[in-house]
């Protein structure tokens, strides 16, 4: 009789909440449980993949290495009918889900095109947001860090302005299975005062198709070339060198020694020490 209450009870807690247990998840969302493997592509229309940035944070940026890093949220939504489900409560038609159940489910082949290195925090654990809509549609929000390569023309260093992107695409879908498409791209107010070297003048998207050309000689007498084309979502940062910071760090000091080295000239000439003590110093620097 115990047990019995205790399963009542906490059915009407999973009513209540919206907030399931695994086997409550696995109950509202029957196609975990279908026989057939689930994990496959199967929409036959392109399937448009909505992509949102809001960057937390910029920096470092090196012009030695051409590259730049920042840390943002980084989120993917996509409409796949075959999650859709009955919400419990029908007020609340959002199921929140375990990051870990990502694997049972499709997701976007999503990359970095032009990333050098990017990670994923998983402090205190991986830092996704899983969600699921009760008309099938997908939010999957994860905090990046990216690092990526920036093309800079140094010509007129300091007072250059330098465009760095962020290329996104599939890894292996064309356009006739999957098309990104931007939501919006957000830079934290706050942002601006963490850059010493640079300042963020404005930013632009772009949405394109990049032509991938592949070849076929199986038989080596038969050649054929196939031309696909490959949706990518391109985002650049507007960046303006900050001027002071030069003039504060290289070219105040440098003018200073400059000018310390023409003390030398009114030096009696008879006064080595005096001379040498002066030189030293400045060919240190």
């Amino acid at each position: 009789m115990a047990s019995l209450l205790m399963n009542i009870a906490g059915f009407f807690w999973i009513s209540a909440s919206n907030y399931p247990v695994a086997e409550a998840v696995r109950l509202g969302l029957p196609c975990l449980q279908s026989p057939f493997p689930y994990d496959i592509f199967v929409d036959e229309s392109p399937l448009l993949v909505e992509i949102d940035i809001s960057v937390r944070s910029m920096g470092p940026i090196s012009e030695q290495d051409m590259e730049f890093s920042l840390d943002c949220y980084f989120r993917q939504k996509w409409l796949d009918r075959r999650l859709a489900f009955t919400p419990i409560n029908p007020e609340k038609p959002v199921m929140p889900l375990a990051s870990k159940m990502l694997k049972d489910i499709w997701v976007p082949d999503t990359y970095i095109r032009n990333g050098r290195k990017s990670y994923l925090h998983t402090l205190t654990v991986p830092n996704i947001l899983f969600r699921v809509r009760s008309d099938g549609q997908v939010h999957v929000s994860q905090r990046l860090t990216i690092r990526s390569k920036c093309r800079m023309f140094l010509k007129k260093f300091p007072m250059d302005i330098q465009a760095c992107p962020i290329e996104i695409g599939s890894l292996g879908y064309y356009t006739n299975d999957l098309i990104y498409n931007w939501k919006d791209v957000e830079l934290d107010e706050k942002m601006g005062n963490m850059l010493s070297q640079y300042k963020i003048l404005d930013l632009f998207k772009s949405e394109h198709n990049i032509s991938d050309y592949r070849q076929s000689n199986k038989n080596k007498t038969l050649e054929l070339q196939i031309t696909l084309d490959i949706s990518v979502l391109k985002v650049y940062f507007k960046l303006q060198r900050q001027q002071g910071y030069y003039v504060l760090q290289i070219y105040t000091p440098c003018t200073l020694l400059v000018v310390m080295s023409w003390v030398s000239f009114w030096i009696n000439k008879e006064a080595s020490p005096a001379r040498v003590a002066l030189g030293k110093p400045l060919q240190l620097h």
